[in-house]
């Protein structure tokens, strides 16, 4: 990753991939929705964790008014650290009501995450 042209970058080992085959995953979502993106506390306790939250907000986050872009969040990507490692998860917002039915602001209690 990149901010080109004078950075900063960082580069990365990727490793524990997983297709959604092998994990026999059921989530999807649209194409072209805006992900909601989400980070752990651990992103703010040292410099360069903040650095590379901002890298990854900068990369990830879809400006609201992009012509591309659907104007509504089906999905969630997460980012967490553990044993100095950042682990990436994607997640589908499903809801469990009729299509002609609209959710109220707010009504997070019938929401659930997928893993895509």
């Amino acid at each position: 990753m990149a901010k080109c042209p004078s950075g900063p970058f960082v580069k990365f080992l990727v490793s524990a991939v997983h297709t959604m085959e092998e994990l026999k995953l059921t989530g999807n979502h649209l194409k072209g929705s805006r992900p909601l993106l989400t980070f752990s506390a651990n992103f703010e306790k040292d410099a360069h964790w903040k650095l590379l939250k901002e890298m990854l907000l900068q990369i990830f986050e879809v400006p609201k008014d992009h012509r591309k872009a659907k104007p509504f969040h089906d999905h969630v990507f997460v980012f967490s650290i553990a044993d100095d490692h950042i682990w990436f998860r994607n997640y589908q917002i499903s809801t469990h009501h009729n299509e002609s039915d609209k959710l109220p602001r707010g009504g997070l209690d019938k929401m659930t995450l997928i893993e895509v």
